[in-house]
């Protein structure tokens, strides 16, 4: 979900984000730093092998019927969190939802900084001790702003940098097919979540609430990133960062194919951010997704 943040909530008046040439080039050079990273955390990840030591979501994932099940997994994640959404917001409980974010988040980050140190860190107890004392900061600091947002900036780098390194890790418990599936299905419901689904509910409901309410003050706090005065949604940089991947080492590396693709999904997230000029909020992964993978179909054929 793509929006833009003014005084009366998510809105996308004339003067807002695209009036800023700086910020468009912002959010632009976000997403392709996302993109990259993810890329070549996702190159390090299969040249380690520790892949192979975290399973996969389902055995047959390079089957239809693999895809179809890893698909239906994730969308399934992503209804239970729409109806949690909907369902705390009605009860003016989001401070719940806040804490149950931060405790989700504090869990899995540092887990994942301890997948990244067992493949970077090399060397005696000394580094170990280290690693760990880092990733336990970075998650705790990550859980905390999640809780009490006293800067937004440091939360949404950090948020970042949890997809970027997440996005890889779904990747290998995946499969190439499965991950296409996965962010076909999410861009989908992306598309019905934010334009008739749960999350335009949640907007419009927030909208209702008095300007004073703790419901209307960054409602999303922890499940989106800020760039400048655009919201994007983590679903949609996980989605990116499992794609990042896969455009370049399947069916082999390829910085070409990574670089063609990469070019898509960031001509697909101008169109969008372009569309933001005539609605006040969008769905970020339909065309990013559809403008990718299309070129990833054209390199296929292509050899490239």
């Amino acid at each position: 979900m793509s929006g833009r943040e003014e005084e009366e909530g998510l809105d996308a008046g004339e003067g807002g984000f695209l009036g800023s040439f700086s910020s468009l080039l912002l959010a632009v050079l976000v997403v392709f730093l996302v993109l990259a990273g993810s890329a070549v955390l996702g190159q390090l990840v299969l040249l380690s092998g520790v892949a192979s030591s975290l399973g996969v979501f389902y055995a047959e994932g390079d089957t239809p019927l693999g895809a179809a099940v890893n698909s239906l997994f994730f969308l399934l994640l992503a209804l239970v969190g729409a109806g949690l959404l909907l369902a705390l917001t009605r009860r003016r409980r989001l401070d719940i939802l806040h804490l149950m974010l931060a405790a989700a988040i504090f869990v899995s980050y540092w887990g994942i900084f301890e997948i990244y140190a067992s493949i970077f860190v090399s060397g005696g107890e000394e580094l170990y001790a280290l690693a760990d004392a880092l990733s336990l900061a970075v998650a705790s600091l990550t859980a905390f702003l999640v809780v009490r947002p006293l800067n937004l900036t440091l939360l949404s780098v950090l948020l970042l940098l949890y997809g970027v390194m997440a996005g890889p890790l779904f990747a290998a418990m995946l499969t190439p097919f499965s991950v296409i599936a996965v962010s076909v299905t999410l861009a989908a419901y992306d598309a019905y979540s934010v334009t008739r689904g749960p999350l335009k509910k949640f907007l419009e409901t927030v909208s209702r609430q008095p300007e004073s309410s703790a419901t209307r003050a960054e409602p999303l706090r922890g499940a989106v990133v800020h760039i400048g005065s655009l919201s994007l949604g983590m679903g949609d940089v996980l989605v990116y960062s499992m794609l990042s991947p896969v455009f370049l080492m399947t069916p082999s590396f390829s910085p070409a194919r990574w670089l063609v693709c990469s070019t898509g999904l960031l001509l697909g997230f101008l169109n969008t951010l372009y569309m933001l000029r005539r609605r006040r909020f969008m769905p970020a992964l339909p065309l990013p997704v559809a403008f990718s993978l299309s070129a990833y179909a054209v390199c296929y054929l292509l050899g490239l």
